[in-house]
């Protein structure tokens, strides 16, 4: 179960001691809302939903989609209820 996928104490201290030499830079699957509630919160850069959107440290969250959904959607979903 993906809710149950959290970090560690370990990785977390982990993650800390990189940051000390390294820019580090997490990419995911998961949501903003839980990448933010798993990592250390304005330390770390990270891209969510597999880099639909991304956040440097201490930055609001940017949208890499440039796409209006309603200019599509529509069509996508007619076509998913054909098949």
């Amino acid at each position: 179960r993906p809710e149950q996928a959290i970090l560690g104490d370990d990785v977390k201290f982990l993650l800390k001691e990189l940051q000390q030499q390294f820019a580090v830079h997490i990419v995911s699957g998961r949501g903003k809302e839980f990448l933010e509630s798993q990592f250390l919160s304005g330390t770390l850069s990270l891209a969510a939903e597999h880099g639909a959107f991304h956040k440097r440290p201490g930055a609001e969250w940017i949208s890499r989609v440039n796409s209006d959904i309603s200019s599509w959607y529509e069509e996508v979903k007619r076509a998913m209820h054909a098949y």
